[in-house]
């Protein structure tokens, strides 16, 4: 029992509309609140190399001042010299 060529015809006709609305690429057919949620994945997306680049940035300056402090001796100016031992 197997559709003739019309009844494929019509039932192809009845689930294209479907498919068609629910294509992400089509934006005439999408509601205002789905354009809003492409565009602001958009615009996060673009903005995320931005964020990384800055997160590393910000990870390395600080392990770099680490380093810089262990070298000067801890880098604190303000501490009272040690005390000498009395004998």
């Amino acid at each position: 029992m197997g559709l003739s060529a019309s009844g494929l015809a019509g039932l192809t006709a009845l689930l294209l509309p479907a498919a068609a609305r629910a294509c992400p690429n089509c934006y005439a057919a999408s509601p205002g609140r789905v354009l809003n949620t492409y565009y602001l994945s958009t615009l996060l997306l673009s903005l995320l190399p931005f964020v990384i680049i800055a997160a590393v940035a910000v990870v390395g300056l600080r392990l770099y001042r680490g380093v810089v402090r262990q070298e000067d001796g801890g880098g604190r100016t303000d501490a009272p010299p040690a005390a000498s031992p009395v004998h």
